[in-house]
């Protein structure tokens, strides 16, 4: 399985702290079935520059540690870019890397307040011939509020990924929901483990799946699972299946006894 979506790579951001948390992490992410992990430390464009090279340099060098531990995983650049107005000069001079230098850019927002212009800044990515991955959705607000305001995100190109995390309930019960309500809504294009430790945010994908099977048919595993994963580190254009609206639940009146 591919992960696209971890902090496996140390010293960069607040996930591993050191190449030995990094091969912890490797041995949990192969015992769970994952063969490929895009490494995606976060980047903010107006407090950190943490370059292309950094990123490249240490995958080479965790892989050469995965390679003495006999440890057949795959690391792939990438970035988990906070989405600002700040990012697209950095775009324009080639400082950020998408999911495998594909047209695929894994981006987080705000997790209290969805700014406004979201969807311009969506649009400015698009123009530049990006696709914006918003990364775990499901954790945002605004997001567990009105999961329907996904819809239109979708419809104009923008992909999601959840984090398995979310879906096995470590990250609470709000999240857990709403990570199901997506996937069953047709709201989610892609996994990751968004993993920052070998303890509690660890690679831990197994169960997720598991959950996957049983809330969704075969063929809609296998896209999460295999084919959309594929096209986009093949930097191919997927076509997502239509959304479908989230209908609220209705609340059950009670009849009021007078005595």
């Amino acid at each position: 399985m591919w992960d696209f979506h971890s902090h496996i790579l140390p010293f960069l951001d607040d996930g591993a702290e050191d190449f030995q948390e990094s091969i912890a992490m490797a041995k949990i992410a192969r015992e769970e079935g994952i063969h490929t992990i895009i490494a995606t430390p976060h980047y903010v464009a107006i407090e950190q520059e943490l370059s292309k090279e950094e990123i490249i340099q240490s995958i080479e060098k965790v892989s050469a540690f995965l390679e003495k531990e006999q440890l057949p995983l795959k690391i792939l650049p990438g970035m988990e870019v906070f989405g600002e107005w700040e990012i697209l000069e950095k775009i324009d001079q080639g400082e950020i890397l998408s999911l495998n230098d594909s047209r695929y850019l894994l981006m987080e927002l705000p997790m209290h307040q969805i700014p406004e212009d979201a969807e311009d800044l969506f649009y400015e990515l698009q123009i530049r011939e990006l696709i914006p991955v918003v990364a775990h959705p499901e954790r945002y607000i605004e997001i567990q509020e009105n999961p329907n305001l996904l819809i239109d995100w979708i419809e104009r190109g923008v992909l999601l990924q959840i984090n398995t995390t979310s879906l096995t309930g470590v990250l609470g019960q709000a999240v857990q929901e709403t990570a199901k309500l997506l996937v069953q809504h047709n709201m989610v294009h892609l996994l990751g483990t968004d993993a920052h430790t070998s303890r509690r945010r660890s690679p831990k994908m197994k169960e997720a799946v598991q959950l996957l099977n049983q809330w969704l048919d075969p063929s809609r595993v296998q896209l999460l699972l295999e084919e959309y994963p594929q096209k986009i580190l093949a930097n191919e254009p997927i076509q997502p299946i239509e959304p479908i609206e989230i209908k609220k639940k209705k609340k059950r009146k009670f009849p009021f006894f007078f005595h």
